[in-house]
């Protein structure tokens, strides 16, 4: 039976797959994302019609881009006695709402304290597993450390914890001068890797609906900038979440 797309969002400008072909980053301009409930049914350019039926859900993204949704390697919330199950959802909600929707915890939470949310939370993994969380450049080689084969970016650490990819990002890139397509690489394809995540952290056919539609002409001007309000669309397992839920 042929499958429709219950979603679609169409007129985007520019799509980052997270696929290389010829050794290049695949980013498909003016195209359209066909979603079928929590799967991406296709992604092209033209004609979109044969995915479309009277049940399908149209986006029109006219000047937008489209990235996938950023995973979280090292979130940090404290169990403590006595924490209420709102200051989870709070901690999750911050990061949800500037685009994350994956998270590996340190600590291992309660299923019950997050199975309703719009959110995939990781159990911590094993404690011999190092999760190549990526910090300062100019840090790790002053500590003589080699920069891992996944260096996935984390907003937390020792210190503070921002629940904040987007910024973290935003400051890492201006302070170390990255490019804006690695640092992309850092937040979804580099821990979905990590984490062994097949089903994360790219766009394409058969891969989780989980992609962000950001207000930006590119992944440089959304990067090097500290605007917070460049999401403008957040979509999880092919549901709009935002800004239908978060508000």
């Amino acid at each position: 039976m042929k499958k429709y797309a219950t979603l679609l969002i169409k007129n985007l400008r520019h799509i980052y797959t997270m696929e290389e072909k010829e050794g290049k980053p695949y980013v498909l301009s003016k195209g359209y994302i066909a979603i079928h409930h929590d799967e991406i049914l296709a992604i092209g350019r033209g004609g979109y019609q044969s995915f479309v039926d009277k049940d399908t859900r149209i986006v029109d993204a006219c000047n937008h881009i489209a990235i996938p949704a950023f995973i979280e390697p090292d979130a940090r919330f404290v169990m403590q006695k006595g924490s209420h199950v709102l200051e989870l959802h709070a901690f999750l909600m911050r990061y949800m709402r500037h685009g994350t929707l994956t998270i590996q915890m340190r600590e291992a939470i309660p299923q019950p304290f997050y199975k309703d949310y719009h959110f995939h939370v990781l159990k911590p993994q094993k404690k011999d597993f190092q999760l190549p969380v990526f910090y300062a450049i100019e840090q790790m080689h002053q500590d003589k450390l080699q920069l891992p084969t996944f260096p996935c970016l984390s907003c937390a650490d020792e210190k503070v914890s921002l629940q904040n990819q987007m910024l973290a990002a935003q400051m890492l890139v201006m302070k170390e001068e990255l490019e804006a397509y690695e640092l992309l690489k850092m937040l979804t394809l580099y821990p979905a890797k990590a984490l062994k995540l097949d089903h994360l952290g790219m766009l394409k056919k058969g891969m989780c609906a989980n992609i962000l539609v950001l207000s930006a002409k590119n992944i440089h001007a959304f990067f090097y900038s500290l605007d917070q309000d460049q999401i403008a669309q957040i979509i999880h397992k092919g549901v709009r979440i935002y800004p239908s839920l978060l508000v």
